[in-house]
């Protein structure tokens, strides 16, 4: 679970990383381990594994001299031309985005770029960034002994490209009784953020990939299926990975379905929710996957 009650700084993301128990050239090589390796890391968001500091909430404060020369130079160094194309890519405020990136000289720069264009503002967006800095270095690696019991139910699985050549997820929100949880929500939310890093590892984009989410509801009922859970998914997915879900396929689009999408809509930040499409039938997906990258079972 995120702590959002107080913000990371740079000394807070510093301590975690260095209080680490392995050395940080083995335990985080980049762009990530190798995909035979059952683990992922998460801070391949970062410039330097060694030092990824977040200092959106006003000037960087660098734990030692060397650290506040180097940010300086990194910031002076960046492209133009780079942070130009960026800005009209995620169609930014130039100036905002600059302002942005002298704050998080230790974020790639698209990264920063994907958090401007998804939050209604810069404050948001540096609210957010210092969150997803907070939890990615909290829980900089994952193992997938650690995620096997909830993986092996199979309910967020990645399966084919979508017609505009994003990986396609598999949410299936059946039998997700809260009372019956195989383990904490927030080892289902590990699960997932798992699933997502090694896929992305797989189709070589790591940080960037763009992900179609097909939130599967053929037999979910309001009764067999995790509220809360589903509330946390999206709220992390959110956090970590902004402007990465192309599109959001609620399938099928019944009564039952709208209900939940009511109930879960003052949850979902708005970019979200204008990327949710409410679908009829499996036959309605195949306008955004063509039939024969749709998973088994879900093909008419």
């Amino acid at each position: 679970m995120l702590a959002t009650d107080t913000l990371p700084c740079d000394k807070l993301a510093s301590m975690i990383m260095n209080n680490s128990t392995c050395a940080t050239s083995d335990c985080y090589p980049y762009p990530n381990f190798s995909p035979e390796e059952e683990r992922v890391h998460l801070l391949n968001i970062f410039k330097d594994p060694n030092f990824p500091y977040a200092t959106g909430n006003g000037a960087a404060s660098p734990t030692t001299e060397d650290n506040a020369t180097q940010t300086t130079l990194d910031a002076e160094n960046l492209d133009p031309a780079y942070i130009a194309s960026l800005a009209e890519k995620y169609t930014l405020n130039l100036k905002d985005f600059n302002n942005m990136l002298q704050s998080y000289p230790n974020i790639k720069e698209e990264n920063v770029a994907r958090y401007l264009h998804f939050f209604p503002s810069k404050k948001k967006a540096c609210e957010n960034l210092d969150k997803a800095i907070l939890y990615r270095s909290s829980n900089s690696v994952l193992n997938q002994s650690d995620l096997e019991i909830v993986i092996k139910e199979g309910f967020f699985q990645y399966y084919g490209k979508s017609k505009d050549d994003c990986c396609v997820a598999y949410f299936t929100l059946d039998n997700h009784d809260k009372n019956k949880r195989l383990a904490s929500i927030e080892t289902y939310v590990k699960a997932i953020i798992y699933a997502v890093e090694k896929e992305a590892q797989r189709v070589g984009k790591n940080h960037l990939m763009e992900t179609c989410l097909i939130v599967d509801r053929r037999k979910a009922t309001m009764k067999n299926q995790d509220i809360e859970l589903i509330k946390e998914v999206l709220n992390i997915i959110t956090i970590l990975y902004p402007a990465s879900m192309r599109h959001v396929l609620v399938c099928p689009c019944n009564l039952a379905t709208r209900m939940f999408f009511n109930v879960l809509k003052p949850f979902i930040d708005k970019k979200t929710t204008e990327c949710v499409k409410l679908v009829k039938d499996a036959k309605e997906i195949q306008q955004y996957v063509y039939e024969n990258e749709l998973k088994e079972g879900m093909t008419i």
